[in-house]
């Protein structure tokens, strides 16, 4: 489990995968007789829990990496929504994972503002697409970042 929220992986019927659930989403529960208990592989849970980000994953893991510049990196190094490896460059920190949690990562960097700096494609992309929503919300259509 992950908290809080209070999550919980399982394998899900429906998708036929292992999915992360928040206990505050479930309405009720019972055992299905007619539906078979299906175990996970050896260390799949392990993995999905690793490649998560604050309890999201969706589709394959990808390795992100983002910049931080000094003095914002040290608050940053202590305050990750994942397990990350932090790197010392010049200036800052660069932090990089691989992760299925993209989007929620993507959020974590939009948040930290000019200070941040996202590397690789996936992330940008992303961090880009979250600003530009940001700013429409506020000003109607963004130019070009």
């Amino acid at each position: 489990m992950i908290g809080p929220p209070t999550r919980f992986i399982v394998f899900c019927h429906e998708a036929k995968s292992l999915k992360w659930f928040r206990l505050d989403n479930v309405r009720r529960a019972h055992v299905d007789d007619a539906e078979p208990f299906r175990e996970a592989e050896p260390g799949q849970v392990e993995a999905m829990l690793k490649e998560s980000v604050d309890g999201f994953h969706h589709g394959g893991p990808v390795q992100c990496s983002f910049f931080v510049r000094e003095p914002e990196c040290r608050w940053v190094e202590h305050n990750l929504p994942v397990s990350m490896t932090p790197e010392r460059v010049p200036r800052g920190l660069r932090f990089t994972t691989t992760t299925a949690g993209v989007l929620r990562l993507a959020r974590f960097v939009v948040g930290l503002g000019v200070a941040a700096r996202a590397e690789t494609p996936e992330l940008a992309e992303l961090v880009q697409e979250l600003a530009r929503g940001a700013l429409e919300a506020l000003t109607g259509p963004a130019k070009s970042l």
